[in-house]
């Protein structure tokens, strides 16, 4: 199916908005109880359906929802949602929901990925050999460049190191640690070597990560 919108329906800015109201809601008040719970499981499927409305217009969602169901073990099926722009690509599309009501990133046979619109998606070539390959870039703003909790680095770096400590002692994982967890640093580093990984620590908002340079100023990606 194809459908095309001149702008974002209302209803999906209002579910979208209603949502994000209600679980800020409960994140000030140190976690929401039962019944507010209930209420944001309803906004969610309501926002579900918005995002379903929008993305799957026509037949395609019965289409889909066939195509997941008669996928054979141990098969998946990669769904990529494309948009233009940072409010666009922001939309919780792991919410959308299929026709029968079922969220569509927890079907077994499904991963969701996003990407930025004109963006010409990777050609698969080799698969890089182990042993498991991480590279790791940890953005903690200077006090006072951010609005945000400053990340507690050390904390950051340590959990890192504890998950693959398993892996490192037998010989099966390798880390590299990026100082700077700015975009151009992390772009050099994937430029240098291949990883199977990257893990990124830092703040971010719809569509947008928040990562810093030797400044502590503001660099979006």
């Amino acid at each position: 199916g194809e459908a095309v919108y001149r702008e974002l329906p209302r209803a999906l800015s209002n579910a979208w908005a209603a949502y994000r109201g209600g679980l800020a809601a409960g994140l000030v008040r140190q976690g929401p109880p039962a019944q507010q719970w209930r209420a944001l499981e309803t906004a969610l499927a309501a926002l579900g359906a918005q995002l379903a409305a929008l993305c799957l217009p026509g037949a395609s969602g019965e289409a889909l929802t066939a195509l997941l169901d008669g996928c054979p073990a141990g098969r998946w099926v990669e769904v990529v949602f494309e948009a233009e722009g940072a409010a666009l690509l922001g939309l919780p599309f792991e919410a959308l929901t299929l026709p029968d009501g079922r969220p569509l990133a927890l079907h077994p046979s499904v991963v969701t990925t996003r990407r930025p619109w004109g963006l010409t998606p990777a050609v698969a070539g080799h698969v890089l050999a182990g042993p498991l390959k991480l590279l790791v870039a940890v953005a903690a703003p200077d006090e006072g460049q951010s609005k945000s909790a400053v990340l507690d680095l050390e904390r950051e770096l340590q959990v890192i190191l504890d998950a693959v400590a398993p892996a490192r002692r037998d010989q099966q994982g390798q880390v590299r640690f990026l100082e700077i967890g700015h975009p151009d640093e992390i772009a050099k580093a994937l430029c240098a070597d291949a990883y199977h990984v990257l893990h990124l620590s830092c703040h971010g908002q719809p569509g947008q990560l928040l990562l810093f340079g030797l400044t502590g100023t503001l660099a979006g990606l």
